[in-house]
């Protein structure tokens, strides 16, 4: 290697350096290889695109065969999409972990990817995913293989979306993150099934439609009030959003003993919910906290000012769509 060439190869270490310092905050640190922290070489999807993508989602998820009493409407998260654009700038072609794309202090996340030698529509990509209605029967438990990217997209509970592409040596890899993630309970039911808008406070275009109200960390939102039922056996879950302050609770006294234990802080939702300071969530994820270096941050709002969603409570492990959509020619 030439002086010159050194040299580069230095530069660009160094500014690898800086870019993860400047992008991957606290609260993402903490968590071994998050994709916050990965470097992100693409542009965010743009404004007509993140539309398409939540029309068409709405669309779907409004028009569901049976009917749903209590689908929410979905928006766009600037965080979501963040964290799947530096995923999908990645190149691994497959999804990342559970603790890769969980966003401490608001919830775990869902994801649906697809790639394709030729460059898709957003609505045409979707449309791949919802193509697995065929397999669907409501009520019925069918392989997630089969339906997950499809329950995914009708995962009622879910309020969230963000994507992202990226070209990944002459193939199109596409990204969506939903939160909270879908596909953690009964695949057959992903919703509930009624008349539409059965258990909505507000209906639009069938799907139930409470505002910017958002439940967080473990909160369960009421949809025939719009009203958030926070978390009560640890204190840190406050406010009429369920947003953590790490200042007035402490974990449960079950944190440290199974299932409850640090190993397990990655793999199960209830950890993390009943115990963020074993779980490194606290002080990193809560209201009050200052990150270190917020100075170089201001450039790049990863979201946290962005609309945020509600969670159910997960005590389980976390399972989410597993597929890749591979298109041909």
């Amino acid at each position: 290697m030439t002086a010159s060439e050194n040299s580069a190869a230095e530069n660009t270490t160094i500014l690898r350096n800086r870019r993860e310092a400047v992008y991957c905050k606290d609260r993402y640190k903490q968590w071994p290889d998050h994709s916050m922290c990965l470097p992100r070489k693409s542009q965010i999807v743009s404004r007509t695109d993140q539309q398409d993508i939540i029309r068409v989602h709405n669309k779907y998820r409004s028009n569901v065969t049976p009917p749903a009493e209590d689908m929410l409407k979905m928006d766009w998260d600037k965080e979501l999409a963040e964290i799947a654009q530096r995923w999908a700038d990645n190149c691994k072609m497959t999804h990342d972990t559970n603790a890769q794309r969980l966003i401490p202090g608001r919830f775990p996340v869902g994801q649906n990817i697809a790639s394709s030698p030729m460059s898709l529509t957003w609505p045409t990509v979707i449309e791949l995913w919802y193509n697995e209605t065929t397999s669907f029967q409501y009520g019925v438990p069918t392989d997630l293989m089969k339906i997950g990217h499809f329950t995914q997209l009708m995962w009622a509970s879910t309020r969230l979306v963000g994507c992202a592409v990226s070209v990944c040596s002459q193939t199109y890899f596409y990204v969506c993150n939903y939160g909270p993630g879908g596909n953690n309970g009964n695949l057959g039911t992903p919703y509930q099934n009624g008349t539409s808008c059965a258990r909505c406070k507000k209906c639009t275009d069938n799907l139930c439609d409470c505002g910017d109200l958002v439940c967080l960390n473990g909160g369960v939102l009421n949809t025939t009030s719009c009203s958030c039922s926070c978390t009560e056996l640890v204190g840190f879950y406050k406010a009429n959003d369920c947003r953590l302050n790490c200042t007035m609770g402490k974990d449960h006294q079950s944190c440290g003993t199974s299932p409850f234990t640090a190993n397990t802080c990655s793999t199960n939702t209830g950890t993390v919910q009943y115990c963020p300071e074993l779980c490194k969530v606290c002080p990193y994820a809560g209201i009050d906290y200052k990150e270190k270096d917020a100075g170089s941050h201001k450039d790049t709002d990863e979201g946290s000012k962005s609309t945020t969603g509600g969670i159910a409570i997960l005590p389980e492990v976390i399972v989410l769509v597993t597929l890749v959509s591979l298109v041909t020619m």
